[in-house]
Order: C-alpha cells, then structure tokens, then sequence
C-alpha cells in the first residue's frame, strides 16, 4: 500500500516538485498568499507545509499522476489516502473562506479520491485497494478508521464506528487502527481489548486490525505482528453479530471455540 496525503504537500515527495515555480499556483491560497497548515494549527509538527488546492483541476491531474507512478510497480496494490476525511472549512477553517470555495476545494477533493480508486481498479481490478481514513467515498472501496471508538467525532459522518463498520458488510474493505494502544504495555491493554473485541463483532472478509502506541517505527511497529493473539486459532464466524436490546450487549461466536461479547457503549 503506497502512502499520499491528500491534502498536505510534504516536500520530501517527489511529487512537491510538481508544484514549485509556476506551478505554485496550484496549491492553496487565501487572498494571494500561500496557506499553510500551521496558519490554523500553531502547535501542527507540519507548520512549514503547504496544502494542495483540490478546486484546480491541475492539481488533481499531478496528484494522480503520482499514483499512476506507484501502480506501474507491481508491487503496489492501493493507496492509503492520509486526510482522506479533509474537508476546507474543518482543517484550515481560521480562513473566511465563501461557500463557493469551500465547495469547489470539498467536492474536487472527493472527486480525487475517486479518481485514484478509477486508476487502482484499472491496474488491479481484483485486489486494488484506496483506504481515505475515516470517511465513506462514494465509489471507493476502502476506508481506514484511524482511531475506531465508539463516539467519533473525527469521522466522516461521525458516529459510531462499530455500527459504521458493521453495516459496510460486503460495501468497503477496512482497515481498524487504534492508537494508544498496546497488547504489551499493560497500562494500555484496556484500549486494545476493547477495540480487538469491538473488530471481532464487526469483522467481515477482507477487514483488518492493528494495534500500536502511536505511527512510529518505535512506539511498537516494529513488533505490531509479534502479538500472540494475532496467531490464534479463530476459524470463520458462525453468524453475524446478534444485539441484546435488554442487556445492551453484542454477541458473536465463531468455529474454533471463539466467543465475544461487547458492551454497546464500549468505549465510554
């Protein structure tokens, strides 16, 4: 799975060079000026950063011609589109931006996304993959839940990500990450129990789970796959996951003697 942010220009990408000189004008300005991520975000590690301008047309068309470069390696299933949830008035909303800008830049974003699942599938009709985290695209087959939970205020739409997740049965291949969150540190082991469980209620064919105290190399990984229980036995599900109304608990089982339950406000 090749890495593009969909809407940060990190310069150590070939692809920032696209965008330099004349072609500068082809990333996001505000009155004639250059935004940046840190111009909303003071704290952001990504301060010096410049954002791609999703409304032009150009910049969709050099954004895309980096994945059709990845996918010339065979190597390459998919992408996993970082910020696949942006949107113009949430990630630099200190700006006044008009509501025709704010859709111009929201709905060229969505059609960029789709336009890297077109390229995907044209290259790997059976296992091309696009993963946008947290946000549902019409027309794309993944999604990559960054921080799954209960309440997630993140997500595009927001809600609940177990319901969200259930009810893609058969509509998009996921991926479920949880930062802070370790099977070996024990003072995180809640946040790893309650996801692992919550996955396992809502897994279906083609869903994936990981588990790390953060996206570093150092903050577990490094030995992500070393889990023990990754390696159990756990055979297909024998059903779909049942709801109790009265206790509030979900409940599946599955071939090899696997049992779980999950309380429905599982993460509060």
């Amino acid at each position: 799975i090749f890495y593009l942010n969909s809407l940060i220009n990190f310069p150590w990408f070939n692809l920032s060079n696209s965008f330099v000189g004349e072609n500068e004008k082809y990333l996001l300005h505000y009155n004639g000026k250059l935004v940046y991520l840190s111009d909303c975000d003071k704290n952001h590690p990504s301060m010096t950063y410049t954002l791609w301008d999703h409304s032009q047309n150009k910049t969709r068309e050099l954004w895309l011609n980096t994945i059709k470069y990845a996918m010339s390696h065979e190597w390459i299933d998919g992408i996993f589109a970082d910020r696949g949830r942006a949107e113009l008035q949430n990630d630099v909303g200190c700006f006044n931006w008009t509501k025709q800008q704010i859709n111009d830049w929201n709905n060229g974003h969505v059609l960029l996304l789709q336009g890297a699942m077109s390229l995907v599938q044209e290259v790997r009709p059976k296992r091309g993959l696009v993963l946008p985290n947290n946000a549902n695209i019409d027309g794309v087959n993944g999604r990559f839940r960054e921080n799954f939970k209960y309440d997630d205020t993140n997500g595009v739409p927001t809600g609940d990500d177990l319901d969200i997740l259930m009810g893609n049965n058969g509509v998009r291949i996921s991926e479920v990450h949880k930062d802070s969150c370790s099977s070996i540190n024990k003072s995180l082991n809640m946040a790893y129990n309650s996801t692992l469980t919550a996955y396992l209620i809502g897994a279906y064919e083609y869903s994936y789970y990981g588990c790390s105290n953060g996206f570093y190399l150092q903050n577990d990984w490094d030995r992500i796959w070393q889990n023990d229980d990754y390696h159990k036995p756990l055979g297909k599900p024998l059903m779909n996951a049942t709801f109790n109304n009265k206790t509030q608990i979900y409940f599946r089982n599955f071939t090899k003697g696997v049992n779980v339950w999950l309380d429905y406000k599982w993460s509060k």
